[in-house]
């Protein structure tokens, strides 16, 4: 964790030398301080004892403190996020969107994370989304999910119309997804699952997604992949 270009960083295994080095020196502490003054004896062993376990402490909270800011620097975990933490961290890295991609059924929670982001000084340039279509023969047809989905598209317009997104491009495709994801530009991508529904064929639900970062080993290769296909749906479906 750098903070005004000072380091606070733990080196990894630093806790454990700490802890092990303070807890030996309290022990042996009492016969090394046989050769004081009696009466500053307990007093300095007391003052030891409570140092080791606060300087303990305090590596493991710096530690601690370090992964939990920079969840998206790590080249070796994918960073598990509810969906609205996912967003405003990303955000608070990327305040400018060149291409926001999304794919998902009715777009109900994204939406209403995008929403959020109006006034906090973030900017989509073009937005491209694909949402879920049903034909007039489909067995899963949902009225209320369609009159969902066409709630949302409004919506999508209005935030087009009041200028929160410069360019927007909405198409559907007629097939039940097993995923949402959420592009921006090639630098991060929120992946989640959805589970579907017992009762309704046409209804899922969301899953907690990661969010993967171009910093991760692979991970602008699985960005541009997922780019990729995106944009050869939307070129397939845009017909």
């Amino acid at each position: 964790m750098k903070i005004k270009g000072k380091d606070f960083s733990v080196p990894e295994g630093i806790e454990l030398i700490g802890l092990v080095t303070l807890a030996v020196f309290a022990l042996l502490w009492p016969f090394i301080s046989g050769f004081l003054d009696i009466g500053i004896n307990k007093l300095l062993s007391i003052f030891v004892g409570i140092l080791s376990v606060t300087l303990s402490t305090l590596m493991v909270r710096i530690k601690g403190i370090d992964k939990k800011i920079t969840p998206l620097n790590s080249v070796n975990l994918l960073s598990i996020q509810k969906l609205g933490d996912a967003f405003i961290r990303i955000t608070s890295k990327k305040k400018v969107i060149n291409h926001f991609r999304v794919f998902a059924v009715t777009t109900n929670q994204i939406y209403t994370q995008i929403e959020n982001l109006v006034h906090d000084d973030v900017k989509i340039k073009k937005c491209s989304i694909m949402v879920r279509d049903f034909e007039w023969n489909d067995p899963t047809r949902n009225e209320e999910v369609i009159q969902e989905i066409n709630m949302f598209i409004k919506r999508w317009n209005q935030l087009h119309t009041d200028g929160f997104i410069d360019e927007l491009e909405i198409v559907r495709y007629n097939f039940l997804p097993t995923e949402y994801q959420c592009v921006f530009d090639d630098d991060y991508m929120i992946l989640g699952l959805y589970k579907p529904s017992k009762n309704d064929d046409a209804s899922v639900s969301v899953m907690k997604p990661i969010i993967i970062s171009k910093d991760l080993n692979e991970g602008r290769t699985i960005i541009d992949t997922y780019i990729t296909r995106f944009d050869s749906m939307m070129e397939e479906y845009r017909k």
